[in-house]
């Protein structure tokens, strides 16, 4: 009957939207691990959130334990096989929609026994029998596991092999795999002398922003590496921006594919082709990305896009000049992958032979584990410390403490004596960004020159210099900023004094950060200005 046809499909999407939303609320993480890209490719407004809500795996005002990477990825794909099979629901409620209805004129008794028929099969129970059956299908945890592991993914997702989608060394999604990229490279430039480190360097810098800076990056334009014309490098850059492609989709599978694809063409037109590049910090350069040329005005620019040479280079080369537009736009989008593959790169050019092969070995363990660890917890978090009055273990086989080396900044371990020589077991705190604390040096100095710290000095009323690199608590840079202030009106006046013919003084410079004022006799000697007003006090000037 087409009335049950009907009920048995909304049932279907039901059930799959409650399989879907128990594993939301299980794991957190499954809904903020996606809001950010959401929000970049897809234009989609997300709900607001707290960086507290990320950290704690929160879900409402309840803390959830956090898993492990592997199983976060396994669930997301499990949750895209649930969405595929919900669209092939809603297009076969399409297609019975599409039906015409039951005449109004039919047989009243055909009608009344096609109920009573109905109402006998659920009586018997079949329907509670065969919703049953489908919420079983799509549950967590089935009663049978392989292997007699205990097995998380559903019984209807049981074929599926995370291992099968990530290669060893991306390690599901915290790191790009790009050696086979880095071979065609070495290719491309045609010399042996590149290393690998130098590969990923040459890409942050002309296909990565600054961080910090508003001023996007262009040299992959402007100053390409290669010939952007070179057939060799034509090719790098379609396998490197399939490659990418390909990662988002494999970390992110539940984007809208399609969505996403629509808002990079739109993009890609509206703001790279028919837009000019501004780049040297002048306006009066406009760079057409499909012609290569620069013009010296709007006017003119709008004109020759309007030309055939436009179109036609264009349309001559359009694929290559995509492919290049989403290389610098999913790179940015992805950019703390990419920072975390080239520190990591650079800490394993740091190893020795053991550590070396331990490195391996704790990479292939994390490979070869089950999705679901035997003494995972499914309690909440205030349960378990409730009951047992310490820190749950997330299942994470990388953090739960089998390793006896301290973490680095990207939070993997590392060798104890490379810790120490990065002064990474110190730790600095700024009064100013609310008693942030940074690990090691290198990112207490950074931090100096970052937004943030730059935000909080202008909440405070002090206009950011290089001048308080090292002043951490409030006091000492409100102390500062009033010396310069003060400073700076003596100054002033001074110079208000020199103009109305004051003889005898002229302002030099000022050093220091009392930035004390130079000045000079008649016969040229430099010398502070207490000097000088002391000088012609004993009479000696």
């Amino acid at each position: 009957m087409l009335l049950e046809d009907r009920r048995s499909l909304h049932e279907d999407l039901e059930v799959i939207e409650k399989a879907i939303s128990e594993r939301f609320i299980r794991n957190p993480s499954l809904y903020y691990h996606n809001l950010p890209i959401l929000s970049q490719l897809s234009g989609v407004d997300v709900l607001r959130y707290t960086d507290q809500h990320v950290s704690n795996n929160m879900i409402y005002r309840v803390r959830k334990v956090k898993r492990s990477r592997k199983q976060l990825m396994s669930q997301e794909h499990e949750i895209k096989q649930f969405l595929r099979y919900r669209t092939n629901i809603i297009k076969k409620l399409e297609d019975l929609n599409a039906r015409p209805s039951p005449s109004v004129e039919m047989d009243i008794d055909e009608f009344k026994n096609s109920i009573i028929s109905t109402g006998d099969k659920n009586k018997d129970g079949a329907s509670s029998t065969s919703l049953r059956d489908k919420l079983s299908k799509y549950a967590m945890f089935p009663s049978t596991g392989k292997k007699n592991q205990k097995q998380l993914l559903a019984q209807i997702s049981e074929d599926l092999d995370i291992n099968k989608i990530f290669t060893r060394e991306e390690q599901y999604g915290e790191y790009f795999d790009l050696n086979s990229l880095y071979s065609e490279w070495i290719n491309v430039i045609k010399s042996s002398d590149c290393t690998i480190l130098d590969f990923l360097t040459t890409i942050e810098n002309i296909f990565i922003n600054k961080i910090g800076t508003d001023s996007v990056n262009y040299l992959y334009l402007i100053k390409p590496p290669m010939d952007r014309k070179n057939a060799r490098y034509v090719r790098f850059i379609g396998s490197f921006s399939k490659y990418l492609e390909t990662y988002l989709y494999k970390v992110y599978p539940m984007l809208d594919k399609s969505l996403v694809e629509n808002n990079l063409n739109e993009e890609f037109l509206n703001d790279y082709i028919n837009k000019p590049i501004k780049h040297d910090g002048s306006s009066t350069k406009l760079f057409c990305v499909a012609c290569g040329k620069n013009f010296a005005n709007q006017s003119v620019f709008v004109n020759h896009i309007e030309g055939k040479n436009h179109n036609k280079n264009l349309n001559k080369r359009r694929d290559f000049y995509l492919h290049e537009f989403k290389i610098k736009k999913l790179l940015n989008v992805l950019k703390s992958v990419f920072h975390n593959t080239k520190n990591f790169t650079e800490r394993q050019l740091a190893f020795t032979a053991d550590e070396r092969r331990e490195e391996l070995e704790r990479i292939t363990n994390i490979y070869n584990a089950p999705v679901y660890g035997s003494d995972e917890e499914e309690k909440d978090v205030s349960d378990i410390e409730e009951n047992k009055g310490k820190e749950p273990s997330g299942g994470n086989s990388m953090l739960d403490g089998s390793f006896d080396m301290p973490l680095g900044p990207d939070g993997m371990p590392m060798p104890f004596w490379l810790y120490k020589l990065q002064g990474l077991d110190v730790q600095y705190t700024c009064e100013i960004c609310s008693n942030q604390q940074y690990q090691g040096r290198r990112a207490y100095e950074k931090h100096f020159r970052e937004p943030t710290h730059e935000y909080h000095l202008k909440c405070l009323g002090i206009t950011p210099s290089s001048v308080f690199k090292g002043i951490t608590t409030i006091k000492e840079a409100q102390s500062l900023w009033k010396k310069i202030n003060s400073s700076t009106k003596a100054i002033r006046s001074t110079f208000d004094q020199s103009d109305n013919g004051t003889p005898g003084k002229k302002i030099i410079s000022t050093t220091g950060i009392k930035m004390d004022v130079e000045v000079e006799d008649d016969d040229g000697n430099v010398m502070t200005e207490q000097v000088y007003n002391d000088l012609k006090k004993q009479g000696l000037l």
